[in-house]
C-alpha cells in the first residue's frame, strides 16, 4: 500500500438477514387436526382468524423444516412452534413461495413434544391448506465432499505454498443484494484471518490478482457453497467462485439462518493458500459447512504455518471507497463523512504513517444526536487508543498520537456504547498530520501493552443491594465487550479510580424464570485477579431486572483497594454443553472477557 497519508474506505459491520427456502410438497390427504410425523403430510381447512393445533415428537438437535401452504379458498398462512415447556422457539408467515409459511432453522433444543399451531391470517372468508413437516437433512459443502486421508498423524492435508508471501487478490464481482463495501469488507476479513497466523501479506488490487474473486452460478442452493483452485494447480491457480445462488448473509449467523460468507470464505481462502480439507471436525478445512467454524482453529493454524512459517502477516486494502472520496477541508485537513445508525452503528477507516509521524484524528457529529467515540487500531487488530469526547461535547477527539512503528492503522468510527448505543446521526472524520496544540497522547502499541508496575486490588464478597449502589466495572470501558455467540476471548482496556469500589459481574439472562434455572444447570462462572483464582465463596449469585420481560441472574464480586499499576482481570463463562436461552443457542466452551485496567490515583 502506497503511503499517501489519506483516510481510505470503510469497512462497515454486516447485517444479519432472515433465510428463505422454498419446498415442493407431493400431493396429500385430508388429516385431522393432532399428531405429525416427519414426511407424513397432513391437510385441513381454517376460517379467517381460525387457529389448529398439531403435536410432534423431537429430539434435542433435530433441524425440523415446516411447511404450511394454501390451496385455495382465502388463506394466509401462519405457523407458530412451542418447545415442551410451550415457549414460542420460531414463526414465520411468509417464508416460502408465494406467501406460504415455511419455518426453518430452528433447531430444537430437547427431546419432547413439540406444538405446531397454524393460523389462517386472512382477513375474511376461509381456505384450505396444506401441513408438511421432515428433518432438514441436506449436507451442505464448501466445496465437495472429504477428501481422501494423506496423512495418519496429522488431520491437516496441504498442497503447494505460494513461492511468495505478499499474494494479491482482486474482486471481479459483489452480491447484488448487499452493499459492494459490505462484501469486500469481508472478504479483506477473511484473508485477515489467515494472515494472523501466518507470514503472508494479503493485499487488494485493482486488476489481475494471484487470488481472483468472483460470484456465479455453481448448482443452486445449498450443496456446493464455493469452488477454488489450489496454488500450481493447472485448473487456474487461485480462483475463487462462491455461488450466487446461495442465501448469503454478511452477518453473524443465527445457526443454519443463511450461509456465512466470511465462514465460506475463509475456508475457501484457506484452499487458495495451499490447505485441502482436514478431518478434524472443529477445523475451518473441514469440508462441511458450520456456522461455529469462521475462522482457523488449532489444525488449520498448524496447516499453514507447515506451509509459510511461524508469524503473522497482513492485509492491505487501497480500493477507495466509491463516490465518497476523502477531500482536504478549509483547514488542509483529509476528511470524510459517513451516517451511523442502528444497523451501521460503526465505520473502519484505514490510513498510513511513517515512523515517528504525529496524527490527530477528529470525529465530529454534524447530524442527530450522534454521540462520537474513535478507536485507534494497528495492524494486528490490537486497540491503541480510544475516546469519547475529548472534541468538546460529544465529539471525540484523538490529539497528537505519536507512531512508533510505519505501517497502515484503522480508526474506528462508532458511538458511545457501539452496538448497545442508542445515539444516530452524520458525522465527519478528520485528520491532520503534525503536532497540534494541545497534550500529546501516547499509545500503547497492543492492548496487553501496559505499565509494567503491577497494580493489586482487593477482591471480596458483595451484598445484592451493591448492584444498584456501586457503579458496575464495565462502565469505566470505552468500548464495551460484545454478545459472544460462540466461544473465544475477548479483551478491553479501562481506567479505574484508586479510592473507587466497584461490582464487577457478569449476568446470563434467559426468557423466562424456567428456562433460566435449566440454562445455570449447565453454566459455570470464574473470576480471575493478576492471575490467581478468586474465591468461589466470595462469588454471590443475585436476580436482577432484565429488558424486554427477560429473567437474569448475576454473578459477581465487590474490587476495591486499588494500588497503583496494571490489574489484570478475567471473568470465564464456561458452558458445559449447548445452551438454549430461548432465543439462542449457544455452542459449549469457554467464553473469557479480559480486562486490562490501569489504576488512576483518583
Amino acid at each position: 500500500m502506497t503511503i499517501n497519508k489519506s483516510i481510505q474506505r470503510p469497512r462497515i459491520h454486516w447485517l444479519a438477514i432472515v433465510f428463505a427456502l422454498s419446498l415442493l410438497l407431493p400431493a396429500i390427504a385430508a388429516q385431522a387436526a393432532g399428531s405429525l410425523q416427519y414426511g407424513q403430510p397432513a391437510a385441513g381447512s381454517l376460517n379467517a382468524g381460525a387457529k389448529a393445533d398439531y403435536s410432534f415428537v423431537g429430539k434435542a438437535g433435530d433441524k425440523p423444516v415446516i411447511a404450511m401452504n394454501a390451496h385455495g379458498g382465502s388463506m394466509s398462512p401462519y405457523i407458530a412452534l412451542y418447545d415442551p415447556q410451550g415457549h414460542l422457539i420460531g414463526e414465520d408467515s411468509n417464508g416460502g413461495t408465494k406467501g406460504d409459511a415455511l419455518l426453518k432453522g430452528t433447531v430444537l433444543p430437547a427431546d419432547g413434544t413439540y406444538k405446531v399451531e397454524v393460523t389462517n391470517k386472512a382477513q375474511s372468508g376461509s381456505g384450505n391448506f396444506s401441513l408438511f413437516i421432515n428433518e432438514e437433512r441436506h449436507q451442505v459443502y464448501f466445496d465437495g465432499p472429504p477428501s481422501t486421508p494423506q496423512n495418519g498423524k496429522e488431520d491437516y492435508k496441504l498442497t503447494s505454498a505460494w513461492d511468495h508471501k505478499n499474494i494479491t487478490y482482486h474482486v471481479i464481482n459483489t452480491l447484488r443484494q448487499f452493499n459492494a463495501q459490505d462484501v469486500r469488507a469481508v472478504i479483506a476479513q477473511a484473508f485477515q484471518s489467515w494472515a494472523n497466523s501466518a507470514p503472508i501479506t494479503f493485499t487488494e488490487v485493482a486488476g489481475q490478482g494471484d487470488i481472483n474473486i468472483q460470484f456465479g452460478q455453481i448448482d443452486g442452493a445449498l450443496n456446493i457453497l464455493g469452488e477454488t483452485c489450489p496454488p500450481a494447480n493447472p485448473c487456474g491457480p487461485g480462483s475463487v467462485t462462491f455461488d450466487s445462488d446461495e442465501s448469503w448473509t454478511l452477518g453473524n449467523p443465527q445457526g443454519y439462518q443463511g450461509i456465512s460468507l466470511l465462514g465460506v470464505a475463509s475456508h475457501e481462502f484457506g484452499h487458495a493458500i495451499g490447505l485441502l480439507h482436514t478431518n478434524d471436525t472443529n477445523a475451518l478445512m473441514y469440508p462441511e459447512y458450520s456456522p461455529y467454524n469462521l475462522q482457523p482453529g488449532q489444525d488449520d493454524i498448524a496447516g499453514v504455518q507447515r506451509l509459510y512459517g511461524a508469524g503473522s502477516g497482513r492485509i492491505n486494502n487501497p480500493t477507495p471507497l466509491p463516490n465518497s472520496p476523502p477531500v482536504n477541508n478549509q483547514n488542509g485537513q483529509m476528511q470524510v463523512s459517513g451516517q451511523l445508525d442502528n444497523q451501521h452503528y460503526a465505520h473502519f477507516w484505514d490510513f498510513d504513517v511513517q515512523a515517528g509521524d504525529v496524527v490527530t484524528i477528529t470525529m465530529h457529529g454534524a447530524s442527530g444526536d450522534l454521540d462520537s467515540l474513535l478507536v485507534l487500531i494497528d495492524g494486528q487488530n490490537h486497540v491503541i487508543a480510544y475516546d469519547d469526547d475529548n472534541g468538546g461535547g460529544k465529539d471525540a477527539q484523538l490529539r497528537n498520537i505519536k507512531f512508533i512503528q510505519s505501517g497502515t492503522y484503522t480508526v474506528a468510527a462508532t458511538r458511545f456504547a457501539q452496538a448497545q448505543g442508542y445515539t444516530t446521526g452524520t458525522y465527519t472524520l478528520g485528520i491532520e498530520y503534525g503536532t497540534q496544540s494541545g497534550p500529546a497522547i501516547a499509545p500503547t502499541t497492543s492492548a496487553n501493552n501496559v505499565p509494567n508496575a503491577t497494580g493489586n486490588v482487593t477482591v471480596s464478597a458483595g451484598q445484592a443491594s451493591q448492584i444498584a449502589s456501586l457503579p458496575a466495572l464495565d462502565t469505566i470501558l470505552a468500548t464495551p465487550f460484545a454478545n459472544s455467540a460462540a466461544p473465544g476471548t475477548q479483551t478491553r482496556t479501562g481506567t479505574v479510580v484508586s479510592t473507587q469500589s466497584y461490582v464487577w459481574g457478569q449476568t446470563w439472562c434467559a426468557t423466562d424464570a424456567k428456562t433460566l434455572a435449566a440454562n445455570l444447570a449447565n453454566i459455570t462462572f470464574t473470576f480471575n485477579a493478576n492471575n490467581k483464582p478468586v474465591d468461589p465463596k466470595l462469588v454471590l449469585q443475585s436476580n436482577v431486572s432484565g429488558t424486554q420481560g427477560l429473567s437474569c441472574t448475576e454473578y459477581f464480586v465487590i474490587l476495591s483497594n486499588w494500588a497503583a499499576g496494571n490489574v489484570s482481570l478475567s471473568a470465564t463463562l464456561t458452558l458445559k454443553q449447548p445452551v438454549f436461552d430461548g432465543q439462542t443457542i449457544y455452542p459449549p466452551g469457554d467464553y473469557v472477557y479480559q480486562y486490562n485496567l490501569q489504576v488512576s490515583p483518583g
